[in-house]
């Protein structure tokens, strides 16, 4: 079985046997239907047939159909910089350069002065600008750029990472400028080489031999760990990270057993080991949960057992901490979807932690769209286990992703409120929701491409966008873009709306049209469709055409268009449709409970 070979895709790694079974893999994965098609360029600085090979495999166990431009021996800097009518063509979505400590031809002599070096840092360093505003120049791309591991040698010795002069530290002063770069364009990302370097181990990540014969940057053994690193990137810019960490309790956040050990039985802490171990998953766990993962508690427990471990002294997690908490004697399979419903995402955003293999298999065998990693049972590699898999790797931070287990919280309380008014349109008045409805600003972009790429429910068209991309649209007369944020007396909800339309004559076509599924039935919808309603009055529209293209997920909106008042005027027959606003009649329109407290 298909799901069986997958087997080999976890952690850890064996990469002996993935370099043998990769080819056969990647041709069954490729049987697989509904795969979503991407083109990945590959500049290269050193051969890059086997990291191809890798990222095609761990993109298409994600449900991608990979198509790759291969550059040829060490061309990444002439594809870039000059011509290509192959590239061009190509029209690449991402653009992965491959080099390494192997492309630095110029190090500093061991008596070079400081301003000698820094020079030589300097035009080192512009070469690889130089390349990243030439492919943002001429491809609507996101670039991905390795930075550098530590050098092979060290003439100076240990004193090679204290002079200026030093090989460890020119590599430094170069991984520095490249990550200053990235953090002030949002069209490069950066690959972080030098840690998968360090954690792989220096000593078999050089290959002499390898480099020697075939131009192979590092050993062999290497490439499957980046093209998994690689992959995961291109999923995170995509929206496929996963969300939430669902997590088990007894010997996965603590050592023992709650319900029968007791509060002072269980064992986390410092006082032996074992106990050290589970103090650090928890400050692990929590970590992730304030850059913006949901936590939940799947566990097999009494719920007043269950949540008495956290006021162990030296937890690190509390029990509010998780977003939703589910400890009883249901089976996992069952709570893992229940939870799924409960916080309102895909069980393909889950990941469920779990020291015990007859619950992983049954959660795997019933709930096949969560992602159920082998964990083991030994607390002292659960931690790396779940890291280096790159389930919730990220390209960016903001304030949505800092707040987002408070907004779950909210939600919760939003639900209690509810269930004690008869009428909803009561429920929705008591809300006292407020909402600022605007034209996209540089500030909301990261969010704003953020959704594009994550939101699958509430999406028309799921057209995925990057900053790029849209700070373009942004800043065409010819386009209207609204993003909106709404609050209530729970709180504030953040970003959770975004609409990009072009004009076309006397016409507007609504490219993009979506909501987090957060705010859904709060009649949010209405107070967006308003603003482009009066935007397109104000263009002189004489009508408005929108969109719906179904996917598997998006369901929920196919009558959007026909609640908001459009007339349906193509109906094909792969279940796509096109839907019309005359702007000429005058139709009356519902009052909704939302404050607009913005003026457009």
């Amino acid at each position: 079985m298909l799901k069986d070979d997958l087997a080999i895709l976890n952690h850890p790694l064996d990469t002996g046997m993935l370099l043998r079974k990769s080819r056969g893999l990647r041709r069954k994965l490729r049987t697989v239907a509904g795969l979503e098609p991407i083109r990945v360029a590959v500049l290269g600085g050193s051969t890059t047939a086997e990291v191809i090979k890798f990222i095609d495999v761990f993109l298409l166990s994600n449900g991608f159909d990979p198509e790759f431009y291969e550059s040829g021996y060490n061309r990444f800097f002439e594809d870039a910089m000059f011509d290509n009518e192959a590239l061009d063509s190509f029209d690449p979505q991402f653009i992965y350069i491959h080099t390494s400590s192997v492309n630095i031809h110029s190090w500093p002599d061991p008596f070079d002065s400081e301003e000698a070096v820094s020079a030589l840092v300097e035009s080192t360093y512009e070469k690889y600008e130089s390349v990243w505003k030439s492919l943002k120049h001429k491809y609507n791309a996101t670039i991905i750029q390795n930075n550098f591991e530590s050098p092979f040698s060290r003439p100076l010795g240990n004193y090679d990472a204290t002079i200026a002069t030093g090989r460890t530290q020119f590599v430094n002063r170069l991984n520095a400028m490249f990550a200053d770069y990235a953090r002030q364009d949002e069209s490069l990302i950066l690959h972080d080489l030098h840690y998968q370097a360090s954690w792989f181990g220096l000593e078999h990540w050089y290959d002499k031999k390898q480099w020697y014969a075939y131009k192979y940057a590092m050993n062999l053994d290497v490439f499957p760990l980046i093209g998994e690193s690689v992959s995961a990137q291109i999923r995170a810019v995509l929206g496929k990270s996963k969300k939430c960490l669902v997590c088990d309790l007894d010997n996965t956040l603590w050592g023992g057993v709650v319900g029968d050990d007791g509060v002072d039985g269980i064992r986390i802490g410092n006082e032996t080991p074992e106990a050290e171990a589970y103090r650090e998953i928890q400050e692990y766990v929590r970590d992730l949960k304030a850059r913006g993962v949901i936590l939940a508690v799947c566990s097999k427990n009494e719920k007043d057992h269950a949540e008495s471990g956290f006021s162990h002294p030296d937890s690190v997690l509390n029990a509010t901490d998780f977003s939703s908490f589910k400890a009883n004697w249901q089976s996992k399979d069952r709570n893992i979807g229940a939870v799924a419903e409960e916080i309102n995402i895909g069980k393909d955003a889950l990941v469920f932690m779990d020291d015990n293999p007859v619950e992983r298999k049954l959660v795997a065998d019933n709930q096949p769209e969560v992602c159920v990693p082998t964990i083991g049972d030994d607390p002292s590699r659960y931690i790396e286990l779940i890291d280096k898999s790159g389930y919730f790797e990220i390209t960016s931070l903001n304030n949505d992703d800092q707040n987002r287990s408070v907004m779950y919280s909210q939600n919760k309380q939003r639900e209690e409120q509810q269930s004690i008014f008869s009428d909803y349109s009561e429920f929705l008045v008591s809300l006292e929701m407020k909402a600022e409805i605007a034209p996209f600003s540089a500030m909301y972009l990261p969010r704003i491409s953020q959704l594009t790429n994550k939101t699958n429910q509430y999406n028309l068209t799921t057209k995925r966008m990057s900053e790029q991309e849209l700070t373009l649209y942004s800043e065409s007369s010819e386009y209207t873009t609204l993003y909106g944020r709404l609050a209530d007396i729970y709180g504030d909800n953040g970003l959770v709306s975004v609409v990009l339309a072009h004009q076309k004559n006397r016409t507007l076509h609504v490219d993009l049209w979506l909501m987090s599924c957060r705010v859904i039935k709060r009649d949010f919808e209405w107070a967006m469709f308003f603003a482009l309603k009066k935007d397109a009055i104000k263009r002189g529209c004489d009508e408005i055409i929108g969109y719906f293209i179904p996917t598997k997920k998006n369901k929920l909106v196919s009558k959007h268009y026909e609640i908001l008042g459009f007339s349906c005027i193509k109906q094909n027959g792969d279940g796509s449709s096109v839907w019309c606003l005359s702007l000429l009649d005058d139709v009356p329109a519902p009052s909704i409970a939302i404050e607009i407290t913005n003026e457009m």
